[in-house]
């Protein structure tokens, strides 16, 4: 979410009586804030329990072969040119 600001306007102007009386308060939104964040936890450690064991190999590192012939142009008249 961004916020943008208008010049000559104020909150005073966005925030009507309207507004104010369907406007949630803070302490309810952090209390399911709260509630959700509990409640993934729980979903987070099952999955982390239920998953198969993994195995990394290590490899040798591999040298990536140049993408495009314009690389290799660089290099070579880098290579060629003397000091």
């Amino acid at each position: 979410m961004t916020s943008t600001r208008i010049a000559g306007s104020s909150s005073a102007d966005y925030w009507t009586p309207d507004r104010m009386r369907a406007a949630i308060p803070g302490d309810v939104l952090a209390k399911k804030a709260l509630q959700r964040q509990e409640t993934n936890a729980v979903h987070a450690e099952e999955a982390a329990g239920k998953g198969a064991e993994t195995k990394i190999k290590a490899s040798e590192p591999a040298v990536q072969p140049m993408a495009n012939a314009s690389e290799n142009r660089y290099l070579t008249s880098a290579r060629c040119s003397s000091p």
